[in-house]
């Protein structure tokens, strides 16, 4: 959500093809782990991106695929990937260790 001069959150909106879609089309569970993992700034600019490119929910984001949300397609990170697709107690591993799969990762030497 974007705050506006009231300081009153207002939903995020972008114009896909002359059509509105806001984030209230989004899956909750995206949402959430959106919010919950990142700063709102940074969840705000990865919210608008994805709305652009309509991706709303986990089943899009595994059409899209791993190679065309990294590359030109989307243009988003692998960190960004790793955000949505994982699930808590991987994402905690992958914060931890720096590996998704747990241990073993840059952090765990």
């Amino acid at each position: 959500r974007v705050l506006n001069r009231a300081g009153m959150s207002r939903e995020i909106v972008v114009q896909v093809c002359n059509v509105p879609v806001s984030e209230s089309a989004m899956d909750p569970l995206v949402l959430q782990r959106i919010r919950d993992r990142l700063n709102p700034t940074d969840a705000n600019v990865l919210i608008t991106d994805l709305l652009t490119h309509m991706i709303l929910d986990l089943e899009t984001l595994d059409l899209v695929g791993f190679r065309d949300f990294i590359g030109p397609e989307v243009n988003l990170s692998l960190y960004e990937w790793l955000l949505l697709s994982l699930d808590d107690a991987a994402w905690d591993a992958y914060l931890a260790t720096g590996d998704p799969r747990g241990g073993g990762g840059a952090a765990a030497s």
